[in-house]
């Protein structure tokens, strides 16, 4: 996880690595960010993508979206899923300020939901937004 700079050199300089980029796919396995915002989208991505009790050390990392995503579709599923995120978010990334989660269901009988959270990093009033989406055959990807 990265941590809030107050040093402005460090926010808008773009020569100084301030963090690991995920996903970890790069030449060298890691690949750096330069940006706050750019690191913060590393991070929110981090945190929904990891599961409660996956983290060696610190089990209560992550959240339960990998369980959720998957359950019947219903409004008691919509509210489940939006507190989760935000307590979540509010908890690991208090940079981070969840602006609005949306949840939409293809139809009740299939398995896909798409969740589009959109989200402003508070020291630098950047608006950002990101899309998660479950398909048929049991996976979760993140667009942005």
């Amino acid at each position: 996880m990265a941590y809030r700079f107050e040093d402005r050199e460090k926010l808008i300089n773009q020569d100084i690595a301030i963090g690991i980029k995920f996903p970890f796919n790069g030449k060298r396995v890691f690949n750096s960010t330069y940006t706050t915002l750019e690191q913060s989208n590393s991070n929110i991505r981090n945190l929904l993508l990891t599961g409660k009790g996956e983290r060696f050390e610190l089990n209560e990392f992550g959240t339960l979206l990998k369980y959720l995503i998957f359950e019947p579709q219903t409004t008691e599923l919509k509210i489940a899923i939006d507190e989760d995120i935000r307590t979540s978010v509010n908890r690991w990334l208090p940079y981070i300020n969840i602006e609005s989660v949306d949840i939409n269901y293809n139809t009740p009988t299939d398995t896909y939901i798409n969740v589009q959270i959109k989200y402003t990093v508070s020291n630098i009033q950047a608006e950002q937004s990101l899309t998660i989406v479950s398909k048929n055959d049991n996976t979760i990807t993140i667009e942005s």
